[in-house]
């Protein structure tokens, strides 16, 4: 009876079309590191993105695409509506989305290829401002306070795990 209401089958299509936008972005980030540093390496891809010979308006288009995929799959701002409005289906899909590897995958993939993101944004801002830390800043702010004014038990859970998720940014 899930998909019979209204609100639960929008709620499901919002989360499907904002996971889809940052597929896009791991494609496409995935598409011009291959295309820049010729491997998938891990290894490799942070030796490229070390490299002080590496194109960096490359590096930057790379860095945004993948942090595009980022923020969509770990619900970090602005693409972070997605999950606790996913919360209104049934309790066990919602405790899967919770403690599955999916919504920390995009700290995940932030940790293992920081380098591109550290030399991809580092684009001149005064005093070393990391961007990745900044988004994660914004979506704890904001999430910590949508917490604290939903009525739904699971609404409020959802609400803190993306909390959580930007502290892990």
């Amino acid at each position: 009876h899930w998909w019979e209401e209204q609100a639960n089958s929008r709620a499901a299509l919002k989360a499907f079309f904002t996971v889809r936008v940052g597929d896009m972005g791991l494609l496409v980030g995935v598409a011009i590191i291959f295309g820049a540093s010729g491997t998938f390496s891990i290894q490799g891809i942070s030796q490229w993105a070390m490299d002080a010979g590496t194109n960096q308006t490359v590096l930057i288009w790379a860095a945004i695409a993948l942090f595009i995929a980022c923020i969509g799959k770990s619900g970090q701002f602005p693409l972070h509506t997605w999950l606790p409005d996913a919360m209104a289906g049934p309790t066990p899909v919602s405790s899967l989305l919770h403690s599955s590897t999916m919504v920390v995958a995009g700290v995940f993939l932030v940790a293992r290829l920081y380098p591109v993101f550290f030399n991809g944004f580092d684009i001149g801002i005064p005093g070393n401002t990391n961007f990745v830390a900044v988004i994660g800043g914004i979506t704890i702010l904001i999430a910590a306070g949508l917490a604290f004014v939903q009525d739904d038990i699971k609404r409020v859970l959802a609400y803190s795990t993306v909390s959580q998720l930007g502290y892990m940014m």
